[in-house]
Order: structure tokens, then sequence, then C-alpha cells
């Protein structure tokens, strides 16, 4: 019996296997118990063959692997030399490789071994040697399917090349590919046809790619059967590639037969003609699909770019370059952007963003091709090159409608206060007139009613303050403020401006307003945006309380300072929000309000003019109490930079 000792080069170019002992000798695992199960599982598990062997030759130990793949039992492996089991013509050379330290090929050969059923399954081999103890341990890995992609390519490998270097076409492919296909099977004629439904007529259509000469006229649903008289011998095989069945291949012979084995021996070339009839359906689609796609990129109604890895627009569709005003014909993708964003701290933070791979969307001023600035925003799609797509949405549009939107619903917030401001400016009239015509009477009567007429006076000016005051409210909140910057406000003021139109409402209902303001920050803000927040918290909470009971009417505006931020709180006694609806309560058009009573839009709107104040809008609700908070930063940060 021939014995062999495997043996490894001192210098090793594979570095997997210079800690090949350490890994795999699980004996040798002083650690822990568990990390001896752990590596034993790894092993255990592992598809490809690991073993064990001892100086003299004999398998020591080898894994679950050996018997799926050589279908042995553990116990009629261990203790048997290892070249039981290697095909004859395969010992001396392996031995030969793992002997000689001096080989090449030792770090990895491959041999054949003895499946039980009495064929061989060749093996790619490494391993590695303990000089300590004389161990070798090694491991195979099965590489018959790499044998038959080998068989499979050099099937193909010459119509390929032919196809490849000299521009052949479609036809003549599928006419050398038909040639290969009669010569090995030694047939006297054949085709190769595509196989397609036909919805009209429910039936199955085989369109012809190449057939032997005066085949051509064929009717190929007859072929293989009697009808073909000429032939003694027919075969139509089916061309099946990723599961489908797209096409036929069929081979006839003048003399002879085919052998009842005939195509599971062909079924390399079967599956090789496969390949080529599927990729070449397969690029007609991707053409045609390709086609279909650029058509309805270059028809979006978005802006789309693609960014190479430098941050320079390679492409972009036609609807962003009818909006920079950028000819196809003289697209310069080092000047896209500049043409497009008129800052270099934008045309960096652009490169920035779409180089990024962060998904949000950023909001940016585009120049058109006229000259004007439009807001617009985009994300983008980072590929796997390091390119990224920009997708990009021009915003007038919505911006416009959603000016008007909150412009409706200032107005709306405007007309649920009426009653109660009309009252709020009808006192102070009343008291003015009343005072006015008592000075009158007063002057009548002579110097002696001096201070009385000074004090109707008096009272005449501080009435008409109070008026001012509330009409300057009234005029803030209701003109537009699409573009108002953010300023430095006390926040005393903005809560002020919102009660004085609010509280003769309030007072008229017999709803007790408490106001606790022990932040007295001076805030960065749009007023009126904030003072319209604060107003449709305030409307909701008036409706959430008018029905409860007389004691048991409050509302409370409260804020408090946190740090670099304020916090302020709008809180009502009303019977809290229904469980089932507070997912919802902040989508844009719910309403829990009776129809006709509420436009849904008003805690939207607040929502996303807090955001836009890069601050929160929350609520907490349990029975018999709500509770609206607005987070804001006190100093708004720029851009500048990122």
């Amino acid at each position: 019996m021939i014995t062999a000792r495997f043996q490894t080069r001192k210098k090793r170019t594979d570095c997997s296997w210079r800690s090949a002992k350490r890994i795999v000798r699980l004996d040798s695992v002083k650690d822990s118990k568990d990390e001896r199960s752990s590596l034993k599982k790894y092993f255990e598990r592992s598809p490809d063959l690991y073993c064990e062997i001892d100086k003299s030759g004999q398998l020591r130990y080898v894994n679950a692997a050996w018997a799926n793949k050589l279908g042995y039992k553990y116990e009629e492996i261990i203790g048997r030399n290892f070249v039981e089991f290697l095909h004859p013509a395969d010992i001396e050379p392996s031995h030969d490789i793992f002997s000689d330290q001096e080989s090449e090929d030792r770090g990895f050969f491959r041999n054949r071994y003895r499946h039980k059923d009495g064929s061989f399954i060749p093996l790619l081999w490494s391993g590695n040697f303990d000089p300590e103890d004389g161990t070798t341990y090694g491991h195979a890995r099965d590489v018959r399917s790499d044998v038959r992609r080998a068989l499979i390519l050099s099937h193909v490998a010459a119509i390929q090349n032919t196809f490849m270097n000299s521009g052949t076409s479609e036809i003549d492919l599928f006419n050398q590919v038909l040639k290969e296909i009669v010569s090995a099977t030694e047939s006297d004629a054949g085709f190769i046809a595509e196989i397609r439904s036909e919805p009209s007529t429910k039936t199955r259509v085989r369109a012809l790619y190449a057939a032997t000469p005066g085949f051509e006229t064929r009717n190929l649903a007859f072929w293989g059967e009697s009808e073909t008289s000429e032939f003694s011998a027919a075969v139509t095989i089916p061309l099946i590639y990723l599961g489908e069945e797209i096409g036929v291949f069929g081979v006839a012979k003048r003399i002879g037969k085919y052998e009842p084995q005939f195509e599971i021996r062909m079924k390399l070339l079967i599956d090789a003609t496969a390949s080529i009839v599927g990729l070449y359906q397969v690029s007609l689609r991707e053409n045609a699909l390709r086609e279909r796609f650029m058509v309805i990129v270059e028809h979006l109604p978005m802006m789309l770019t693609e960014f190479d890895v430098n941050g320079r627009i390679t492409w972009a569709n036609r609807n962003y370059r009818e909006k920079m005003g950028i000819d196809e014909d003289e697209f310069d993708t080092d000047k896209v952007l500049a043409k497009s964003l008129s800052e270099a701290k934008e045309i960096k933070r652009a490169t920035e963003f779409m180089l990024s791979g962060r998904t949000d969307w950023q909001d940016f001023e585009l120049k058109s091709a006229d000259g004007h600035f439009f807001p617009s925003t985009w994300t983008n799609v980072r590929l796997k090159d390091g390119r990224a797509i920009g997708i990009g949405q021009d915003l007038t549009d919505r911006r416009s409608a959603e000016a008007k939107m909150i412009q409706s619903s200032k107005m709306a917030s405007l007309g649920e206060m009426s009653a109660g401001v009309s009252h709020e400016i009808n006192n102070p009239l009343a008291i003015i007139q009343g005072s006015a015509f008592r000075a009158i009477q007063n002057l009548a009567l002579g110097p002696s009613k001096g201070d009385e007429v000074e004090g109707d006076l008096n009272r005449i000016i501080q009435n008409c303050d109070r008026i001012a005051r509330i009409v300057r409210g009234l005029r803030a909140f209701s003109r537009s403020v699409d573009h108002e910057p953010f300023i430095p406000t006390p926040l005393e003021t903005v809560v002020d401006d919102v009660l004085n139109l609010a509280h003769e409402r309030f007072k008229s209902k017999g709803i007790v307003l408490e106001v606790d303001l022990r932040a007295h920050d001076i805030i960065d803000c749009r007023p009126v945006q904030l003072g319209q927040v604060l107003m449709n918290l305030l409307n909701n909470a008036y409706d959430a309380v008018s029905e409860q009971n007389e004691r048991n009417r409050r509302i409370s505006i409260k804020s408090r300072s946190l740090g670099d931020s304020v916090e302020i709180s709008v809180e009502d006694s009303g019977p809290g929000i229904p469980l089932e609806v507070q997912n919802r309560i902040l989508e844009p058009f719910f309403t829990t309000k009776e129809i006709g009573k509420g436009t849904g839009l008003g805690l939207s709107i607040s929502k996303g003019i807090i955001e836009s104040h890069r601050g929160r809008l929350s609520f907490k609700s349990v029975a018999g109490r709500t509770s609206f908070v607005i987070e804001l930063p006190i100093i708004q940060e720029t851009d500048d930079g990122i």
C-alpha cells in the first residue's frame, strides 16, 4: 500500500492557509468549551471537505461533507489510508506533490476521489503540514461544476470568438452555432428556432434563427414526425434558459438512428446553445427596455442628473437641460453646476450632498434659462461605482400652492376669531364715544371741569392705542410672508399679538386663559408664521373645551428655556384626542371636526412652519388634557460651509 505525508513549503504566498493549523485543528483550541464547540459546528456545516491525516497517512478526522459528497459514513472513512480513495492515476502525482517541498503545485492541485457508488469526484485541494506531530490538515472543494462549465465554454469559444472579433451578424452567429451542432451530433440537417406565444391565437410559434440549406420552407410543427420521410431519424430538443423554454434545436440523419441517451450525452452542447439563444433574446429585450427607459427618462416632469466620482454632472435629462438652457450638443461637464448655481458655496454643498449617499431631500435655488431663480428640492441614488443619480423637482408650483393654502388657513383662523375681534374693537370704540361726549359736556361747564376733561381725553388715547394694536395684529397676521427672513423677536411680543386677537372670543365663552411665559428669550423666527401656529393651536384648544362644563374650560400657554432652545406649550382641558386618530392628527386634510367646520390644514401647516424653523411640533393627549409642544432653537444657523 502506498502511503503519503502531506507537507507544505515553509514560504507560502497563500495567507489564508498559513494559519490553517491554528484554525482547523479542533483539539488544539484551549480557550473555552464554547469556542471549541463553535469551531466544530463551523467545520461540520461547511460544504467543503476538511480532514486531518496522521503521519502514517490514515484519516484521523473528516467533517460531514465527506459523507455528503462521497457517500461514506464516518466510521467507513476514519482509520483508513487516504490513498485508498484516490483514483489510481492520481495516487503517485498526489504523493509527489505533497512530498516535494519545492513543488509549485502543492498549494492548490486537483485529484479525483472515489465515491461510494464507484464514480470519481474531481476535488481541488489545499493543505497545511504540522511538523510537531506530523499531522496534515487538508481542505478540498468539489469542482464538478467548474469542469462542466469549462466543457460548455470549450464548445462555444470558437463561435463567440468569431462573433466578437470579426463583427459577425446575428444570422451568421446562429448559422455557425447550427453548423457546430450538426457536426457534433453527426447529423445531416438541423435548425435553431425561437419559441414565442401569439396572444391573439393562443398558439406557440417557432421562428427560425438558422436552418440548413433547403430547410427554410419546412413546417416545423411536423419536425421529427413521420412526415419527414427523407430522414431516418430526427429529434427536437428544448432549449431552457434560466428555467424558461426559450427555443428548440432539431437535428436529423438520413441514415442511422440516434442512441437512446442522445439528449443526455449532448446536454453540454444543449446548454451552450441555450445560453447563446437566451443571451441573444435578453439583449433584444434589454435594447428595447433601454430605448423605452430613455424615452421615459427624457420626458419625465422631473430633473435627472448623473454625477461622476469627482462631482461633475456628466448627463442630464431634457427637463433639466431645458430649465437650465443647456444644449445637449454642447454639454460641458465642467460648467453645468456653475451655470445652475450662482455661488461657490452652493456648488460645494450640491456636490458633497450628491456624493454623500444620503437619501433625504435638500433644497437648492437654481438659475433658469431666462436668468431668474426658482426653488427646487433634490435627493440622490448612490451607484456601486461611486457615481450618483440626482433626482430633482421644481418647487415653484408647489410653493405657490402652499402659500395659498397657508394664506387660506390664516384667513380661516381670522374668520373664527372675527366675532371676538369685532367685540374687542367695539368695546374701546364705545369707551371713546362716551368719553368724547362727556368731555364736550364738561367743556361746556367751564374751566372748573378741566381735570375731568383731561381724564376723558386720556381714556380716548388709551383705547385708540388698544384698537391700533388689534389692527396692527390683524394686518401682520393676514399679510403674505413667503420670503420673510428670520428676525430676532421677543417671544412675549408674538404671544401678545395673538392674544390681542383671541382674548375677547375666549372671554365670551367663559374660557379661562392662563399665560405663564418664563422664557423671556429673544428668538430668531418669522413672527407672523409663529403667530399663525399659536393661533391655530389656540383655535383647536377653543374647540376642545367649548363643550366642557363651565368650571372645566381652561387653556394655558406656557414657555420655558431649554438652553439653546425654547419650549412653548398650549394645553387645554378638553376630552383628549381619540387614540385611533392620534397617528393621523398631523396629516394634511385630516380633521375630526364636522363638515364645514375645519379644513384639516391647520396642524399640518403648523408642523411645516415649525420644521422650517428647524424646530419640532409634538403633542401629548390623555383623558381630560391635550398639550401641543413647540420646541424652537433660539438662534437659526445658516447653511454656510455645509
